[in-house]
């Protein structure tokens, strides 16, 4: 599965994309809603925390 997230200056994501599903949704949903609550490093420009955007692959597994 393949996510974007749209990234306030505030690091905290205001906005998660679903680009590629998994193939189950019960999976693609438990990954958005934590994904959701992520706190990242926001991008900067000349020095100050700006909004910005990033692509998530993630892999399930299971063992």
């Amino acid at each position: 599965m393949v996510v974007r997230l749209h990234v306030g200056a505030d690091g905290t994501p205001f906005r998660v994309e679903l680009l590629h599903s998994s193939g189950d949704s019960t999976l693609d949903r438990a990954a958005l809603q934590t994904l959701r609550q992520w706190r990242l490093h926001p991008a900067t420009s000349l020095g100050q925390a700006v909004d910005g955007q990033v692509v998530v692959p993630i892999s399930f597994k299971l063992t």
